[in-house]
């Protein structure tokens, strides 16, 4: 009995020590979360996201879960999901997170908020074809232009009051890019007006390259847009100083706009002006209800 023992002790042993090494690794790494999420209204009951993908030192990104109101939703392979069957003239919440093959999962993106249409493609105050940012000028421009008539730009009017190029810059989560994200949120275009905007106590961030970081932006927040660049008015008689924007106020944004144009970051937008001071004003700067239907029929007739 015995010796039937170790003889089979004897092969089970000459099987272990011929049995090649191995080695198991594990993969504990999460993928990167995921950013710059989007939300775009589409029509009364879709909201299309997208995202800019996560990465993965792993097994790699098998995939994304999306969250509405803070909820799991769905899951997709992509970096882009179209979320139906809501309800019209609603708000929601949406957040992405992204896993890996090894069943790791990222950390939750920023949330977004969007609200559906509150009709179809029939309008109203629901459709427009221009979005804008700028500063309180550029709200002059667009109230002449509702002033006429038009329904090309958004009528859900963002506060841009003091939003010149530092402002817009300096900060994605401040005010301005609040207020655009509301109006944009309720009313999503393909084409954004950008009205540069001197304020002469920041001239010296009134550069190329902050004026860049708000394109890229614009390019991160809605993808495929097409973004126009104008300067601020000029006014008559040439020698007027507008005390906001400071002496060379206007002609700084000009040169900024050329520059942006030049180089294929955004296209030439309309000229307005030049105000006629101080007929088309209410003050050094802003234009009184003259001034804004003059500017309110040259972005008319630029972007009709």
């Amino acid at each position: 009995m015995n010796t039937r023992i170790n003889y089979v002790l004897f092969f089970i042993v000459l099987y272990l020590v011929n049995v090649p090494a191995f080695s198991i690794t594990f993969d504990r790494t999460r993928p990167t979360t995921p950013t710059s999420l989007t939300a775009a209204p589409i029509s009364t009951s879709e909201i299309d996201l997208s995202w800019v993908k996560s990465s993965d030192a792993g097994t790699g990104v098998k995939g994304y879960r999306i969250y509405k109101n803070g909820k799991y939703s769905s899951s997709t392979n992509t970096t882009s999901f179209k979320s139906t069957g809501l309800t019209a003239g609603t708000s929601y919440s949406f957040a992405v997170s992204a896993y890996d093959g090894a069943g790791n999962v990222s950390s939750l993106s920023k949330t977004v908020q969007a609200t559906t249409l509150t009709s179809g493609g029939g309008g109203g105050d629901t459709v427009a074809e221009v979005g804008y940012i700028g500063c309180s000028m550029t709200m002059g421009a667009v109230d002449g232009a509702l002033d006429l008539g038009s329904t090309i730009f958004w009528s859900t009017k963002p506060d841009y009051g003091g939003g010149g190029v530092w402002q817009w810059a300096q900060s994605f989560s401040n005010k301005f890019w609040t207020a655009f994200q509301t109006a944009y949120n309720a009313q999503p275009v393909n084409v954004i007006w950008w009205q540069l905007c001197s304020l002469d106590a920041y001239k010296n961030n009134e550069t190329y390259d902050n004026a860049l970081l708000v394109i890229d932006e614009l390019k991160s927040r809605i993808p495929g847009v097409t973004v126009y660049v104008s300067a601020q008015p000029v006014y008559d008689p040439v020698d007027h100083v507008c005390t906001l924007a400071g002496e060379s106020g206007p002609t700084r944004m000009a040169t900024l706009a050329a520059q942006l144009t030049t180089n294929g970051e955004a296209l030439a937008g309309p000229v307005t002006g030049p105000l006629n001071y101080p007929e088309q004003t209410k003050d050094s700067c802003h234009p009184n209800a003259s001034g804004e239907q003059l500017m309110g029929q040259q972005v008319i007739d630029f972007f009709d």
